[in-house]
């Protein structure tokens, strides 16, 4: 939500902004399809990550209405329109360093995809994104969604949250899947 207060004053014994692009740069090194930016949280300081959030719920409601051209899909990745414009969003913060909290940076991305801009915009001034995302938020309070990535199954009767390898969560699936009727999960 606010960096000021997360990063400028919850980092402020640590190092501040810098001390917490260092922490960015360390944790991304152990993932090799991750690229930081060298400089990250030093010059360029996304104030928030609200303005992503929104924009991308304005993408998805345009999805949903299959008002997006190539029937939501892109043709080079196979991912929906949505998860192609989540993961540039990703790169322009991470890798290349620009401000993402910018309304005018996510709408550049928005047109490297070819998307609508004034349907998005109209999703955001109509309030309707707006109203998605609340309800999102009302959704993440209801499941008690504590962080990424969190997996709610059994009908919001298990929550898998965290760092958990392949292996317990294919488990826990494949248990739901094959459970016998009228018998306890034994995950």
């Amino acid at each position: 939500g606010c960096t000021e207060n997360r990063i400028g004053h919850g980092w402020k014994d640590r190092g501040g902004y810098p001390g917490f692009g260092v922490h960015v740069k360390e944790v991304g090194a152990g993932f090799p399809h991750v690229d930081v930016h060298p400089d990250i949280w030093v010059r360029i300081r996304p104030r928030s990550s609200a303005n992503c959030h929104l924009f991308l719920k304005a993408v998805q409601l345009l999805e949903e209405e299959t008002l997006l051209p190539a029937s939501g899909r892109t043709e080079a990745s196979g991912n929906s329109v949505f998860e192609e414009l989540a993961w540039r969003v990703r790169l322009a913060f991470f890798r290349d360093n620009r401000d993402i909290s910018r309304l005018d940076c996510l709408y550049a991305i928005a047109e490297e995809l070819g998307l609508p801009a004034d349907r998005i915009a109209e999703k955001i001034a109509n309030g309707a994104a707006m109203a998605a995302q609340c309800r999102d938020a009302e959704l993440q309070d209801q499941f008690r969604v504590e962080g990424s990535p969190t997996y709610i199954m059994n009908e919001g009767r298990q929550k898998l949250y965290g760092n958990l390898g392949y292996k317990i969560i294919e488990a826990n699936v494949q248990e739901i899947l094959h459970r016998p009727e009228n018998q306890a999960s034994w995950c």
